[in-house]
């Protein structure tokens, strides 16, 4: 009871929601960098399984380095919008 969900995807029905507009809950990882990728991988490459529909291989996590940059955008407005709420007065973080 008044939990409202904020993300889905078709892997993970609730990535995220907000519990009475006080408690936030992620399913995933907007702090993710490249450096963080390349160290997972080397030092648990082996977890990966191939041909999970969710799964997705080492050159495919390195395809589009505008995901990391639009990543750390959300990540930045999702926290001043946690700072801030909804005012419309506030200047939200651009990086």
């Amino acid at each position: 009871e008044g939990v409202t969900p904020l993300f889905s995807s078709e892997a993970t029905k609730n990535q995220a929601f907000v519990w009475q507009n006080r408690v936030f809950a992620l399913q995933f990882h907007w702090e993710v960098k490249p450096e963080n990728i390349r160290l997972l991988l080397e030092n648990a490459a082996d977890d990966l399984i191939d041909g999970g529909y969710f799964i997705q291989t080492p050159k495919d996590m390195f395809a589009d380095d505008e995901w990391f940059v639009q990543s750390r955008n959300n990540l930045f407005l999702f926290l001043d919008f946690v700072v801030f709420g909804m005012d419309e007065n506030k200047a939200y973080t651009k990086a």
